[in-house]
């Protein structure tokens, strides 16, 4: 516990990189720009990275941890906003009060932070759960996950536990379903 609080200051720095990259969804350029970010941080924590190229999207970046072999946890996270290009003009990065704001904060900007540095120290620490993890970090969320369905249900037909790392509600509590298409 100690060591992972220890990794707690860089946390934010992470996240405000990523919230000052724009990605709404339907600008591939911006969302590719995410991907290339989110690809070279997970790479710098010991991730092994596919990148799926996409034309009518932002990439998706697959990155694995841990031995072949093993049963897999598959994280799923997103990396583009409904923020349009612009709105770092007009609501950017601020820190108030111990709170944290700026597009895609909090959907979901935040989670790939703690996503990274959880995998991060468990890389640098050697740490084994008895399991590979695999993070899926993709582009069309917010319009429908259209160009990876497909790659969240070949990913997790061949996993032993699924995660959505939406964030929890206020309060602290656990979402456990959503609605939408």
């Amino acid at each position: 516990l100690s060591e992972a609080q220890s990794h707690l200051q860089n946390l934010v720095p992470l996240l405000r990189q990523m919230v000052e990259i724009e990605s709404p969804t339907p600008q591939k350029a911006a969302v590719d720009r995410m991907a290339d970010f989110v690809a070279r941080a997970a790479a710098g924590r010991g991730g092994r990275i596919q990148r799926e190229k996409i034309t009518l999207s932002g990439d998706h970046i697959i990155a694995r941890w841990g031995k072949e072999g093993l049963p897999v946890i598959l994280l799923l996270c997103h990396m583009d906003t409904v923020h349009p290009l612009g709105t770092l003009g007009r609501f950017s990065w601020a820190e108030v009060d111990n709170k944290l704001y700026g597009p895609g904060i909090l959907d979901m900007k935040a989670s790939i932070a703690i996503v990274l540095e959880c995998l991060g120290l468990l890389h640098e620490k050697q740490a084994s759960l008895g399991y590979a993890i695999t993070a899926l970090f993709t582009s069309d969320e917010e319009t429908g996950s259209e160009t990876s369905q497909a790659i969240i249900a070949s990913l997790a037909r061949g996993s032993a536990l699924v995660l959505c790392m939406e964030p929890g509600l206020a309060g602290g509590a656990l979402k456990t379903w959503r609605k939408g298409v």
